[in-house]
């Protein structure tokens, strides 16, 4: 029984990390926390792009305990207390993942992607010598798209009352143009070598069942177990619009170069990202 997670899911962002974590909380081998999203890193570890920006919040008061209305468990309460009252370093943060039954403990938060190099390198000295470290991408420009409206709705924005410059220079803020830098990612948690593993979006939308095999496989654990949400969609009140052809015409040949360096590293990227505007 030793400490620290087992796995961590760092993004990307808008890339179905939460139908990911859905599926990977119901395996008998795993366990993920009630929360999907700890951000532990990021808020003890701001990137330095974003020193201006305002850091996450943690939710407060009983909000923190909302997800035990749908799971209620004394044990899970006792975790969540544990993480937002007693968690006060990146020790204690490991202690959260010690499991007594066996499971292989982990958690995901897309915000992990875009830590400093520095940062990551300490991680990779701090974490358990066989933590496993998921990456999940969605084509650039796409996901720098479904972040934008994202962003416009915890806003109470529409976008479609923003002109053309307001959306570009918006996507161009270090807090979405990070998020989509995959070449910046990859250099960074490279450092973890094949305990890093690369996945796609895209694969997760065509042939689900094959995708979290893949990533099952990669967590040494049973690939054929058989999911019972599978096919259910996740936060399905929020589907994305497609891409607008001025936004996909700006930032798709801004992206290239990002496109190039995951194919380089994977040794493929899918038959989307490669299609033009």
């Amino acid at each position: 029984m030793s400490g620290g997670p087992a796995f961590i899911g760092i993004g990307a962002q808008k890339a179905g990390t939460t139908w990911l974590w859905e599926n990977l909380r119901l395996h008998h081998q795993l366990w993920l926390p009630l929360v999907k999203e700890l951000h532990w890193f990021d808020v003890q570890y701001p990137p330095k792009a974003l020193a201006a920006g305002r850091p996450y919040q943690h939710r407060s008061g009983l909000s923190r305990y909302r997800p035990l209305l749908k799971h209620p468990s004394w044990q899970e309460a006792r975790w969540l207390w544990r993480f937002y009252h007693e968690c006060r370093s990146d020790r204690d943060y490991q202690q959260l993942f010690v499991r007594k039954d066996g499971r292989l403990g982990g958690e995901i938060t897309p915000a992990y992607a875009i830590l400093d190099q520095d940062v990551v390198a300490q991680l990779h000295q701090s974490l358990p010598r066989d933590c496993r470290i998921l990456l999940v991408l969605r084509e650039p420009v796409d996901r720098l798209w479904s972040g934008l409206r994202m962003h416009c709705r915890k806003r109470d924005l529409d976008w479609r009352a923003l002109d053309e410059s307001q959306l570009h220079a918006m996507a161009a803020e270090p807090v979405h143009a990070l998020r989509s830098d995959y070449a910046r990612t990859l250099s960074h948690w490279s450092v973890f070598a094949d305990r890093l593993g690369v996945f796609f979006y895209e694969d997760m939308k065509e042939q689900p069942a094959a995708f979290l095999a893949s990533v099952l496989q990669f967590l040494h654990v049973d690939a054929s177990w058989q999911s019972p949400r599978l096919h259910v969609q996740s936060n399905p009140g929020s589907g994305d619009a497609g891409v607008p052809a001025f936004f996909r015409q700006h930032w798709q040949p801004r992206y290239q170069s990002v496109v190039d360096v995951v194919e380089h590293h994977v040794g493929r990227v899918p038959a989307a990202w490669r299609v033009s505007a």
